[in-house]
């Protein structure tokens, strides 16, 4: 006798239930992920940009799969046009090389880091328009080391 599989939204639920959800979730899909790529490593990357002991800037992401995934770069807006975040993300860069990652990507919106992106030598690979409404989300990569693009090339 099969138990009737339902849908619940817990995103406006208790923490602990959507916790346990989003828990219950990621490992489930890793565990997908790794019967497919068994020796496949991931790796935290968490950078941060210090004044005083206090957290003035950062960049979070992910070293897997011969890539880095940048997720968040973020400078105090005092320091911004200093160099401070081009130094995090030449950082970031190195580490994934020294991981044997051949290729960064992340995204950003029109009103945030497009032209910083593409300064640094990232490329648009795809966009949303009107995501959020009047602006447009961008999808950038990198190739990191010509000598080795990857098994399947760019």
């Amino acid at each position: 006798m099969s138990t009737e599989v339902v849908i619940t939204d817990l995103s406006k639920g208790k923490s602990s239930e959507r916790d346990r959800a989003v828990a219950a979730i990621r490992a489930g899909l890793s565990q997908y992920n790794l019967s497919r790529y068994p020796n496949a490593t991931s790796d935290d990357l968490v950078l941060v940009l210090e004044r005083d002991n206090v957290v003035v800037g950062g960049l979070t992401g992910r070293l897997a799969w011969g890539w880095l995934r940048v997720d968040f770069l973020w400078i105090e807006d005092s320091l911004r046009g200093q160099d401070h975040g081009g130094q995090l993300l030449r950082r970031a860069e190195e580490l994934a090389l020294a991981s044997s990652c051949h290729a960064a990507h992340t995204d950003t919106f029109s009103f945030q880091a497009l032209d910083f992106y593409l300064g640094a030598g990232y490329e648009v690979f795809g966009q949303l328009n009107d995501h959020p409404p009047g602006e447009t989300h961008y999808y950038l990569k990198k190739i990191l080391s010509e000598e080795d693009e990857g098994p399947h090339g760019r």
